[in-house]
């Protein structure tokens, strides 16, 4: 009877996530991946690249941008797109068939998805390529973006707060950049993996 209460979660089948990066190949680049829906934000964060590219630009950092996905705001996330690029901004959109590569050569990864961002299994693989995640700290988000290796940000941040935040993150000693994307990467191998997920699904069944 109770069998066929267990379905699959929304979130997808647990990965190894046993990705292989060099920290000596990454560069000042941050990504976003997921549906272009309101709930996710996407143009939130389109809108504030402008600012972002502004101030980083002022500073001397370079940047890189990636909006990968699709859904019904791709109109309206192409559009802003195009005004970007006009400006000179390095943005990508769309579906990436190299996307594990992109991932193991970004610093940063930004989910920021109203009400949780947890379970998020492309945070997981970003975290697992040694990402820093940019989030919100909304519902469970905490259980898998810790305080010793993320960034939060308000519910409605503004594109400067955001900017302000990127800019921090690529100002660390290579030491601490580093330091803290290893604990991100060390979570998901220890804490998120086919074992413990099997030992969650029986522990869930048995308390029925």
């Amino acid at each position: 009877f109770f069998k066929k209460e267990i379905n699959r979660t929304q979130a997808g089948s647990v990965n190894p996530f046993d990705y292989k990066f060099h920290f000596q190949q990454k560069r000042n680049s941050i990504v976003f991946s997921g549906r272009f829906t309101n709930q996710k934000q996407v143009l939130l964060y389109a809108n504030s690249i402008d600012q972002i590219y502004k101030d980083l630009t002022l500073q001397n950092i370079s940047i890189e941008f990636y909006i990968i996905g699709n859904g019904p705001l791709r109109t309206i996330v192409n559009k802003k797109v195009s005004s970007l690029r006009k400006k000179g901004v390095i943005i990508h959109t769309g579906f990436m068939k190299d996307y594990k590569q992109i991932i193991e050569n970004s610093k940063l990864f930004l989910s920021i998805q109203k009400y949780n961002n947890y379970p998020s299994n492309s945070l997981m693989e970003a975290m697992a390529c040694g990402n820093i995640p940019i989030t919100i700290d909304n519902g469970s988000t905490k259980l898998l973006a810790k305080e010793d290796y993320s960034y939060y940000l308000p519910e409605n941040f503004s594109p400067k707060q955001l900017s302000e935040c990127i800019s921090g993150i690529f100002q660390l000693s290579k030491q601490d950049f580093e330091k803290r994307a290893t604990l991100a990467r060390e979570t998901i191998k220890t804490e998120y993996n086919v074992n413990l997920a099997a030992k969650y699904y029986s522990n869930l069944y048995n308390s029925l």
